[in-house]
This record gives structure tokens, sequence and C-alpha cells, in this order.
């Protein structure tokens, strides 16, 4: 393998067929990483910066993008220094969702996983922050969606068998609580939307001013800089010679599809996330006493919970669908 080479099958990553996404991480996961040239710092930082950016973005395709770029830098020690970094800066701004400390993390098994998920859901907290203000400002620049896929492809790509030590399996096992407490918080965010009768025409919210204007804002991020002057239709509106005027109706029409892709994408993220941790994840054995599984029978309880409660009540029939997805494998699980 050459350098081109290697660097020709990491751009792949952002093809938007899968496929080509799914050859190019296996091939890179069997490759040695050392011709990469994954030394430079400089390269390597502004990699897991771009890759959080993607992880961010409202556009599907960039968060599945991020999510296998997040699979291949956990495999790989040379990122772990910088996600260290990131991590003691989001702990600065008050958003860890557990203790860090630097000694504690590197010890741990599959560190550069652990830390990559402890950074994914900060963002997960911070994204939630926003959507449980309002969930059009999460559509327009805060989806959860993407962080969501990061943190199942990291757990995909892991053998939790393996966690023998006594102080991997207590931090994997608190860290996989809050992945799980967190995840239900985020679902019962998105539900209003995906367990609406209406759901592709539902939008929450009021017809006054400040909903005026949060329409404007969404539309405007939606439908890009030609639009960045836009704004909604109303009779007593005052408007600049340069604006455009958007039709109230369409926009609701608009707005209300954004919404829908926003919180059906998070409800799917969600129930596959708990498949995925279902299926790869084990469950404490109450006959051992000295147990090497990492679920309990509460969190089990919880997921069922979550999925008994989603395929009840969602109307948005792909939402459904992923719920049963997530449910069979959590089944699969308890009948083993």
């Amino acid at each position: 393998n050459t350098l081109g080479e290697a660097q020709t099958l990491l751009y792949a990553l952002q093809d938007t067929y899968e496929n080509n996404k799914i050859i190019s991480l296996n091939i890179l996961q069997s490759s040695d990483t050392s011709i990469l040239e994954l030394e430079d710092a400089h390269f390597l930082k502004i990699l897991l910066q771009t890759t959080f950016i993607l992880a961010s973005s409202t556009k599907p395709p960039d968060t599945v993008t991020a999510a296998y770029m997040f699979a291949f830098m956990v495999k790989s020690k040379k990122f772990e220094v910088h996600l260290i970094k990131f991590l003691l800066k989001q702990v600065e701004e008050g958003v860890s969702v557990l203790p860090c400390e630097k000694d504690v993390l590197i010890s741990i098994t599959y560190s550069s996983s652990f830390i990559a998920l402890l950074l994914l859901s900060g963002e997960l907290l911070k994204h939630l922050r926003v959507a449980q203000r309002s969930l059009l400002d999460a559509a327009a620049y805060a989806p959860l969606y993407g962080v969501l896929a990061c943190i199942r492809s990291v757990i995909a790509q892991l053998d939790f068998k393996l966690l023998k030590d006594k102080l991997s399996l207590n931090q994997w096992t608190l860290l996989i609580q809050e992945l799980i407490s967190l995840s239900i918080k985020v679902a019962s965010v998105v539900e209003p939307v995906v367990c609406n009768s209406s759901p592709e025409g539902h939008l929450p919210m009021d017809t006054d001013s400040d909903s005026l204007l949060q329409l404007q804002a969404t539309v405007r991020r939606a439908i890009g800089k030609r639009f960045q002057s836009a704004v909604v239709g109303s009779e007593c509106a005052s408007l600049e010679s340069d604006q455009v005027i958007l039709d109230m109706v369409k926009t609701h029409a608009v707005t209300a599809q954004i919404l829908l892709l926003c919180c059906w994408r998070t409800h799917k993220e969600v129930s596959l996330l708990f498949g995925e941790i279902s299926d790869k994840i084990p469950v404490k054995s109450a006959s051992e006493s000295i147990s090497s599984g990492i679920l309990d029978i509460v969190q089990v309880l919880d997921i069922g919970e979550y999925f008994m409660r989603q395929m009840t009540l969602v109307k948005h029939k792909g939402a459904f669908e992923q719920a049963y997805i997530g449910f069979s494998k959590l089944c699969c699980m308890l009948w083993r």
C-alpha cells in the first residue's frame, strides 16, 4: 500500500454510495495505519474537527460519513491524544456526562472508543438542550441524529466480552448507563412529532411573532444563501426592497418537513442504538459473583419499555420499522 492509495480510501469514506464506505473502512481497518502518516498532529486535529462538524450537519449523508470516520479513528491510537484534548475542552464547557481523569481514561480497555463516546455523549447533551428549548432550532442547527449515528458506529466496532478488568467494566458500565438515559430523553423530545397522527404536517408551535422568526430562521438555513434575507409573509410586515417573501402556508409545510426529517431520523437512531446495545453488550448475570456483564436488569427493562411505548404510539411508518428492527435485536438477546 502507498500513502496515495490510503488517502484515496480515506476520501472514499465520504462517498455517497454506502457500499463504497463499507469497503473502504474494511480495507483501512485491515491495513497498517502508519502508511497514512498519522504522525502529522495538524492533520489529525483537522480530521477530527471535520468529523465533528459532519456529525452535527443537517444533511444526512454528512452524518453517515461522520459515523464511518469515527469507526476508522477509534481503531487508531494516534487519535487518542487529540480526542482527550477535545474532551478536556468539553469538560471546561460543563457538558461532560462523566468525571474525566486522563490517567483513568488511558487505562481503560478500548480507551480511544471510550473517550470518543464520552465526547459524543457531551455533544448529544448539548444538542438535547437545544431541542428541549425548541425542536425547530434543533432541526436547523443542532440535529441529534448524526451524533447518535456516530455513537452507534463506535459501539459496533467493539467486542465487550474482552472487558475483563474491574476498572474498565465499571467505567464502561457508567458510560452505557448514561448513554441509555440520554437516548431515552432524546426520544421523549422527538416523540410528539413521530407519534402525531399526521407527522408529515405537524408543527408544534403557534403563529405568534416569535414563532414566525423561528420559521424564517429554519427555512433560511434549509434553503441556502440565496434566501438569507427571506421573511415569512404577513399582513403587517414591513419589508425591505430586496427581501424575498415566503408564503406562510408553504413555509409551514416546508418547515414541518424539515422538523419531521430531524425527528424521525433521531427516533430511528435511538431505536437502532438500543438494538446495537442489546446485541453487542453483555448483561450482568445474577448467578455469578463476579460478573463480566455491563447491562443490568433495570437498563434492559428501560430499553424494553422504550420499544413497547414506541411500537404502540408511533405513527410514522419509517420510525416504526426501525423500532421493530431494534426490538428484534432485544428479543434475540433475551432468547440467548
